[in-house]
């Protein structure tokens, strides 16, 4: 999978945070971005993962230009782990993952699921995060630390071939 930046910017509240930042990340690669606060990575994750618009320019994504591709079109392909997770989501574990499997589902029926009944994604996300445990524990009572784990557990059964993430270890031991 390519991404594609072309002279994309962003100004929010009269600052330009970004300004014709143009590149490329191809198969394969693993780019990280180093900043200050405040300097707009959090802001350029979020117009990669097609949340936020740009101001100007394109972010193509294999060749297609991700602002027309649907909502679960670009799930389907881009993980995004936001840096900030919110803790009130009124789900327990096990849920919140197969709700993050939503862009994989086909007919209102998930593409990973086993004769059991139970997602295999699902599963082998938990057993990778070390959450078995937890599956039925509500996000909301689980410390800083696990929820991020959550959070990551839910990327992998996302299943996007691209990942963005915005300091993923953070609250982690």
């Amino acid at each position: 999978m390519a991404l594609h930046v072309t002279h994309l910017e962003v100004e929010i509240g009269g600052k330009t945070l970004l300004h014709s930042a143009t590149f490329h990340v191809g198969i394969g690669q693993k780019v990280a971005l180093v900043g200050p606060n405040g300097a707009g990575k959090t802001t350029l994750l979020r117009m990669l993962a097609g949340i936020l618009p740009p101001s100007a320019g394109t972010v193509r994504l294999d060749g297609g230009e991700l602002a027309s591709l649907s909502r679960r079109a670009v799930a389907s392909r881009i993980s995004y782990l936001p840096q900030q997770l919110p803790a009130e989501v009124p789900l327990a574990v096990g849920s919140y993952l197969r709700l993050a499997r939503y862009a994989r589902q086909v007919g209102g029926r998930d593409s990973g699921g086993g004769a059991d009944g139970r997602d295999s994604a699902v599963e082998q996300a938990l057993t990778a995060t070390g959450l078995e445990h937890l599956r039925d524990r509500p996000l909301a009572e689980l410390s800083g630390g696990e929820r991020q784990l959550a959070h990551l557990a839910g990327a992998l059964v996302q299943g996007g071939d691209l990942w963005l993430v915005d300091e993923p270890t953070s609250h982690l031991d």
